[in-house]
């Protein structure tokens, strides 16, 4: 079972979904799929984590193994949020230096983005080693 440290409003939740089918339609539009990323592998029990900055989730792609709990931590002078496309997990507005947290429990695929900043993407992979 995942655990979340904080959640999102519904408001934020329908503002990510309505971002995240814009923000394929662009990605793929621009050819930027998966190949624009540098992958992050983890195991089991660590801890990961994805800095925020300039308006981007660094890396935004990371590998992990279940049971890694992944922290974003915002540097960038703007409040961020982190939000699932499945709507799993989201942090409320996070301003500069709050973190989020998330332990993914199950293997899948977990794509997230900002939802001020829509074009904000990040995901997270879960795999067993």
């Amino acid at each position: 079972m995942e655990r979340e440290t904080t959640r999102i409003s519904i408001a934020d939740r329908m503002m990510m979904g309505m971002a995240g089918a814009r923000i394929a339609g662009l990605l793929l539009i621009l050819g930027l799929g998966s190949s624009a990323v540098l992958p992050v592998a983890a195991s089991a029990a660590d801890t990961v984590t994805i800095e925020i900055g300039n308006y981007s989730f660094v890396p935004a792609e990371v590998t992990v193994a279940p049971g890694t709990r992944v922290v974003w931590v915002n540097h960038d002078e703007m409040v961020h949020s982190v939000v699932s496309a499945d709507h799993l997990f989201g942090s409320t507005g996070m301003d500069t230096e709050d973190e989020y947290s998330f332990v993914f429990e199950k293997e899948g695929d977990y794509a997230y983005l900002c939802s001020l900043h829509p074009y904000m993407t990040g995901i997270v992979k879960v795999r067993r080693p």
